[in-house]
């Protein structure tokens, strides 16, 4: 199955993708993740995000980072809170004639049989949404406190 949903970002997309090609810094996300691991670094570079008193952390590996297209690609190694197989996620910046830019972010999974995809695709869209409110947040922020 496949999800996409686009965000609108009020900012270029330069300085969103900045934040984004950083794989390995989650800070724009440390609501919901409260210490992050890598091991390597670039293609094939592996994070491990652990969330407040959890020991199992959610574990991605990235598998492309084109600068120029301003698009990265991972595999969730360990998905965690998600009752899926073969979890995949991309993520696209576009910038927008009129300023800022809109992210499509797209996952692809196989789900369990006992369970509605349907239903999956609406868990993959919120948290989308949910993640991306927190960029928002980063964002917003001066450079100096982020």
């Amino acid at each position: 199955m496949q999800v996409s949903v686009d965000i609108e970002f009020p900012f270029a997309a330069a300085d969103v993708w900045a934040v984004l090609r950083d794989f390995g810094n989650m800070g724009w996300l440390s609501s919901l993740y409260w210490k992050v691991e890598t091991e390597g670094s670039g293609i094939g570079m592996i994070r491990r995000l652990y969330r407040p008193g959890d020991e199992t952390p959610v574990i991605h590996r990235l598998d492309r980072l084109d600068d120029k297209a301003m698009r990265l690609e991972c595999t969730v190694m360990q998905p965690r809170f998600f009752p899926v197989a073969d979890l995949s996620m991309s993520i696209g910046l576009q910038p927008r004639q009129q300023g800022g830019c809109v992210a499509t972010l797209d996952w692809h999974f196989s789900p369990p049989d006992d369970t509605s995809g349907a239903e999956l695709c609406a868990v993959m869209e919120s948290w989308s949404r949910a993640a991306a409110g927190q960029l928002l947040l980063y964002l917003e922020k001066p450079r100096a406190e982020r």
